[in-house]
């Protein structure tokens, strides 16, 4: 793998979760193939396809409305694409 495809590969990854931070579900949807798949570690959860995959944005969105994720490393195998991040936000109502 070239220099170029992995920086490619880094650039797509921190669109998909800007877009997603701007909680854009039709972006988000977007950013993958038809079949493509994000996978969420954090709860063991896959979404695949365009009618699964806006339940991760919203979820998020409801549970943390200003959710940031702060991308580290990225990495990529064949067609799979993967970074640690680590997510913060505050969850709505008093604290």
């Amino acid at each position: 793998m070239t220099g170029d495809i992995a920086l490619d590969s880094e650039q797509i990854i921190r669109r998909a979760y800007k877009v997603a931070e701007d909680k854009d579900v039709e972006g988000w949807i977007a950013a993958f193939t038809e079949d493509g798949i994000f996978t969420d570690q954090s709860i063991g959860v896959a979404y695949q396809g365009p009618d699964e995959l806006p339940a991760t944005v919203e979820n998020y969105a409801r549970a943390f409305p200003d959710m940031h994720r702060e991308l580290y490393q990225m990495y990529v195998t064949g067609q799979r694409r993967g970074r640690p991040a680590r997510p913060s936000g505050n969850p709505p109502g008093p604290r």
